[in-house]
Parts: C-alpha cells; structure tokens; sequence
C-alpha cells in the first residue's frame, strides 16, 4: 500500500480561525509515525496538475462554481460550509481576531486536496492500494459545500478517470460516523458508481428536515446508539449486499473515518462509539473483503477529530505493513 502525503494541503484550520476540533497536524502525526516504523511515506514537494473547472463541473453545479470564484461569495460558502456562523448571526466555533491566514486561501487548500486524491488514485489503475494523508469530502454536494466539505474529492476522483476512459465503474466504500449523504447525491444518477455507507441511525445529518441527505446510497446500514456489537456483521453483510447488487468495480474509495473512535471529540459523531480494537476490525474487514474481490483501493480519511484522530489510522496502517512483511517470510 503506498502512503501520499501532500504537506502544502494540509488543512489546518487554526490558522484561519476556525475551531473545529480538527488535530491539525493528523496528517503529520500519522506520517511521522509511518516513518518512525521504516514504513515509506510519498511526500508530494511539487505542484500536482490543476484541475481544470471541466473536472470539478462534471460534479458540481456552475453555480455553486461561479460562487466560489468570487471572493464574497467564497467566503460566504466557506462560512456556511464549516458551520461557522448561528442562526441569530454569531460565530460558532469561529475566531478571525485568532487567524493568520485569510479564510478565503482554504479554497486552494481545498483544490489542492482534490487533486492529490487524484493524483494518489494514480496506483490504482496499476492494480495498487493507496491511502491518502487527508481528504474524504463525502458531504459536499453537487449545489454546495456542507458538513466541513467543500468539495467532493471522491465524486471528482472517479468521474474526472471515467471521462479519460482509465476506469469505467467504481464503488464508493464509506464508514465514516455519518451518512455518505454527498457521495450518494452526486452518484444517484451515475450506474457505474455503486455506494454503501455505514453509519449513525440518528443526529446529523439524517435529523434534519427531509432533503437530499436523504437520498438512498446502493446500500445504507443505520447504526443504532448502543447497538455497536452488530456494527461488524452489518457491515459484513453490507458488503456482501453491494458486491450482489452490482458488478465488481476497476477500483474502490474507502472513506475510512476516524470519527466512530469512542474517544473522538465531535460532539455530532457521538452516538457511534467503537473501540480502538473494533476499529481495527473494521478496518482490516473491508480492506480483506476487497483484497479477497481484488479490487485495488484508495482509502482517504475523511471525518476524525480531536487528540486522538490519529491513533486508529496508525495502527490500521501498521497493521497492513505488518502482514505483509510476514507474508513476505
């Protein structure tokens, strides 16, 4: 599995700012970990070709395009976009007077986490497993960014290598805390792109009023609070579903969030509590299940959060390292 780290997209969002309980340096702590194991990390020092508006437009509307490209309209999609701002006109976790970078430069981050995920999707097409240091923008949808997502990297990834005739279906594997509500707007009309999310029953985004983060993924499996000793057979059975309900794909994004980890720090993933070892359970029972398919994976991060983010990416990593050196003996 070959590990891309891309340090100029690093998020943080301190520095603008914004208090969302996001470990800055995640990315680097679990590059720093990989390398303290003599396990070889892909530091991306150049710049990535750009994605060109035809690229982001096969996903998203011009609209939502056209607002982003604009600098009053940016900031105001970034606000909404990260929850920065109460319904009587406050700031929610949110401090300019703290800031040393513009809020309205996230945008390029956010281009520039696009486009890694691209770039890292490059192994798959030769038959590798890449894992992403960040990305995972599951919620963003096709007329706007939500739930801390600009831009859906993973939407983008897939359509922009189905238009260059480098793959032609995919399935999109997430097991973040929160419904796939993005990835399953975007791809609800795309047959190639098969989707199954395993997530929370209730909280958001599925307490909000009926809208499209509603919309069906191929399969959905609802996860109650307090039912976390089912979390593994669901998600076996799940899989199963989706390999039934369509063919075996060229390749597969596994949106692999940190945020069920019981010691996460986001108050809205709290109804789905796993611990470290389950974690790793999960992990390691969709990373067989595709290797057993052999079908070539890139996993991205998508939501973590707080002190502890890190941790179960770490030991998932190592863990893959590990049984693969004893498979080499």
């Amino acid at each position: 599995m070959k590990i891309v780290f891309n340090p100029s997209s690093n998020l943080k969002l301190l520095q603008y700012g914004i208090e969302i309980p996001v470990t800055d340096f995640r990315d680097e702590l679990i590059a720093t970990a990989m390398k303290e194991n003599n396990i070889p990390v892909e530091t991306i020092n150049t710049q990535l070709s750009e994605l060109s508006i035809e690229d982001i437009l096969r996903v998203h509307k011009k609209e939502f395009i056209f607002r982003l490209n604009h600098q009053d309209t940016l900031i105001h999609e970034i606000m909404n976009c990260f929850e920065l701002i109460n319904s009587d006109g406050s700031y929610n976790r949110y401090s300019p007077h703290k800031a040393t970078a513009r809020i309205e430069d996230l945008y390029q981050c956010v281009l520039q986490k696009v486009e890694t995920a691209h770039y890292a999707a490059q192994y798959c097409l030769r038959g590798e497993d890449a894992f992403l240091l960040g990305g995972g923008f599951h919620h963003a949808m096709s007329f706007g960014g939500r739930g801390f997502c600009l831009l859906n990297d993973i939407v983008i990834t897939l359509e922009k290598l189905r238009f260059e005739k480098k793959i032609k279906t995919a399935w999109i594997i997430d097991v973040d805390a929160h419904k796939g509500d993005g990835c399953a707007e975007l791809t609800q009309n795309i047959p190639e792109i098969s989707t199954l999310s395993i997530h929370m029953k209730s909280g958001w985004p599925l307490d909000l009023p009926h809208g499209p983060w509603n919309i069906p993924s191929t399969v959905d499996i609802e996860i109650e609070s307090g039912e976390e000793n089912t979390y593994h057979q669901k998600l076996k059975d799940g899989l199963e579903e989706l390999s039934k309900k369509s063919q075996i794909p060229d390749m597969a994004i596994v949106v692999l969030g940190a945020d069920p980890y019981e010691k996460d720090e986001l108050p809205s993933a709290s109804k789905l509590n796993l611990t470290l070892e389950e974690m790793l359970k999960r992990d390691l029972l969709v990373y067989q299940f595709l290797k057993d398919h052999q079908i070539p994976a890139l996993y991205v991060m998508g939501g973590g959060y707080g002190a502890h983010s890190h941790v179960p990416y770490v030991q998932f990593l190592l863990q893959v390292y590990n049984n693969y050196k004893k498979s080499q003996i």
